[in-house]
C-alpha cells in the first residue's frame, strides 16, 4: 500500500522484507519493503516507471532493482534524500542488496530465471 487517501497500491514483481519490519493491517502490507524488484515489460514506458519509483520513494523503500530482460541489464536505485537515485547499471557480475548482508545475486542467474 502506498497511501489511504487517495487509495494507492502497487504490486511489484518481487518484494523482500525483514520479517520484523513488516506491518500488516487488514491483510494489507503497510510497511516499506527492504528491496523491490521490478521486471520491466516491453510495453513499460518511462512515465509509468517514474510513477512507480516516486511511489516507492514516498513509502521509504531503500532499494529498487529494475530488471530489463530486453537489454539484459539490472539498474540499481538507492533512496537518498527522499528520492530513488540510479547508482549502477549491471550487465554482468554480482549484485549485493544493501539490506541483506552476505547475500549475492548473479546478474546472469537473473536472466536465466526470466527466460
Amino acid at each position: 500500500m502506498i497511501s489511504r487517501e487517495p487509495l494507492t497500491c502497487r504490486s511489484p514483481d518481487i518484494v523482500v522484507y525483514w520479517r520484523e519490519n513488516m506491518v500488516i493491517q487488514d491483510g494489507l502490507h503497510w510497511s516499506s519493503p527492504d528491496l523491490i524488484i521490478e521486471v520491466l515489460s516491453p510495453s513499460e514506458n518511462r512515465r509509468r516507471q517514474e510513477d512507480k519509483l516516486t511511489d516507492y520513494a514516498a513509502i521509504g523503500t531503500p532499494e529498487v532493482w529494475l530488471v530489463s530482460p530486453e537489454a539484459e541489464v539490472v539498474e540499481v536505485l538507492l533512496l537518498k534524500d527522499g528520492k530513488l537515485e540510479r547508482t549502477a547499471i549491471h550487465a554482468d557480475g554480482d549484485l549485493h542488496p544493501t539490506r541483506f548482508p552476505g547475500v549475492t545475486v548473479s546478474v546472469s542467474d537473473i536472466f536465466l530465471t526470466i527466460q
